[in-house]
């Protein structure tokens, strides 16, 4: 597919779809986040101290696999020295796509395989200018598949997981924090130091720092992203999760918070919650770190239904006070997909409506509501018993959603089915009268 910068993720303010991580130890005067808001004025430098070094990149993730094979670079007058744009799968393993010397330029290359990660590398050759301000990366890029052909997955680039998050993310604690933004920093999409916090004053175990998604939100994330301005590290923690805030269930066990600039936490464990939860096991934190966001690699908000209405087919002229069978339809075909080694999720069907509803999965037996659960792949077939009067519809609405053994209102997905009588007084096992003889 052709690429262009009017695609998707080309051009513009793409925070929201694009995640930078970068491991350079200090940025001068902003962050390199904005790198793709859109702005190509300003914008922060590089440290002369850290960037002549191989192993200091910045790194970009879409949500799916994109072809880029050209890029527009914005920066103040100078070079920069020569640099690598690379391509990855991953985002640890990488294939050099481009070297050149790094200024305000375009970079055409050959380029035809789709990467999720793309990273500008130093080389060690890089030089030690740090007059030029870095203002924005554009790419020359193509369409990308459509996210609903593809088995979702876990990415910092899904909703909640980066960017500025501040209006569904409420994080709290029961310990005090200084400086710049306070807790909404962690998730308020901003790196830069007047955006963040600090810890404040002794913590001991089981202080923490919650994160709260909202209620009808609960997400399922495999790995959180602990950033920071320095590597100082804050002693031993672990991470919770939990659908009430009351019972928990540990995801992490004790592990050393802080370290680096940049700390992927890996959890032990998936499951879908309200809340997560990081929790002190013994503590050493450290007050002069600016903490500056907290990144989730979380799945994509459930979506169960793969059209927004008319999954089910509507049946009208129905006979009445007659048992009425629906299509058979696939509801979690494009839902969470869930990778091989980690929790099979089975959801809940709820049915709602007049005529005793019920439902069959994969052709067994007729079951009422919350009678059978349903896993991707599975399919899902309705019956209800029509009106016994004319013109008169049933609805039945059909809620998937919770996880088995979670409350009936997470991540759920409607659809309605409905059946209308038709206009003869005539219902199941009625037959018309012979006439004999003229």
């Amino acid at each position: 597919m052709a690429t262009s910068y009017a695609n998707p993720d080309g051009i513009g303010n793409r925070l929201g779809t694009i995640v930078t991580v970068s491991t350079f130890d200090e940025i001068i005067a902003g962050a390199l986040t904005e790198l793709v808001d859109g702005v190509t004025g300003g914008g922060p430098s590089f440290s002369a101290a850290t960037r002549i070094n191989n192993t200091k990149w910045v790194r970009w993730e879409f949500s799916t696999p994109r072809v880029i094979d050209e890029f527009t670079w914005y920066q103040g007058a100078g070079s920069l020295g020569t640099w690598h744009f690379e391509g990855g799968t991953n985002g640890e393993d990488f294939v050099v796509l481009h070297t050149f010397v790094l200024g305000a330029a375009v970079y055409a290359f050959s380029n035809t395989n789709a990467y999720k990660f793309y990273r500008l590398r130093c080389d060690v050759s890089s030089n030690a200018n740090t007059a030029p301000s870095v203002r924005e990366i554009e790419f020359k890029i193509d369409i990308g598949v459509i996210p609903a052909q593809l088995p979702l997955n876990y990415s910092y680039g899904n909703s909640g997981g980066s960017g500025d998050r501040a209006s569904i993310i409420t994080v709290t604690s029961n310990h005090s924090f200084s400086d710049g933004a306070g807790l909404p920093g962690f998730v308020d999409g901003d790196l830069r130091d007047a955006y963040a916090t600090k810890f404040s004053g002794v913590w001991v175990a089981d202080d923490y720092i919650r994160f709260d998604f909202g209620a009808d939100n609960g997400r399922i994330i495999d790995a959180l992203l602990w950033t920071q301005a320095g590597a100082f590290s804050h002693g031993t923690w672990k991470i919770l999760g939990s659908y009430d805030a009351s019972t928990w269930t540990e995801l992490k066990s004790a592990f050393t918070l802080g370290g680096a600039i940049n700390q992927e936490i890996v959890l032990s464990g998936a499951g879908q919650y309200r809340y997560y939860e990081l929790r002190a096991v013994s503590p050493g934190v450290d007050t002069t770190t600016f903490l500056t966001e907290v990144l989730f690699r979380v799945l994509p908000a459930q979506a169960f239904f793969p059209e927004s209405e008319g999954l089910f087919i509507d049946v009208e002229d129905a006979l009445l006070d007659t048992v009425i069978e629906s299509n058979i339809v696939v509801p979690l075909i494009n839902a969470v997909f869930i990778p091989t080694g980690t929790v099979v999720l089975l959801y809940r069907v709820k049915l709602e409506g007049e005529g005793t509803p019920q439902m069959r999965v994969n052709g067994g037996a007729w079951v009422g509501s919350f009678g059978a659960t349903l896993g991707i792949g599975d399919t899902l077939q309705l019956r209800v018993r029509s009106a016994n009067t004319i013109l008169t519809p049933r609805t039945v609405t059909v809620t998937i959603g919770a996880l088995i053994g979670f409350p009936q209102e997470f991540g759920s997905g409607v659809e309605e089915w409905i059946v209308t009588t038709g206009s003869v007084f005539f219902s199941a096992g009625y037959s018309f009268p012979v006439l004999v003889g003229a």
